[in-house]
């Protein structure tokens, strides 16, 4: 069982490599990429400061 465990946490890990490795051999998809993480981060900001004024 722990074994399998083991093996699974692997073949994720080589599964994003591949993916990681897709993304950049690709331009347009890693700057897609890049944008959509820079949204949800300001969404994620945005929730954090409405909920300190929230708060307050």
């Amino acid at each position: 069982l722990i074994l399998r465990i083991i093996l699974l946490k692997l073949i994720l890990r080589i599964i994003l490599l591949k993916l990681i490795l897709r993304i950049i051999n690709d331009p347009l998809k890693l700057i897609l990429r890049i944008i959509l993480l820079k949204l949800i981060l300001r969404i994620i900001l945005l929730k954090l400061i409405l909920r300190i004024i929230m708060i307050r």
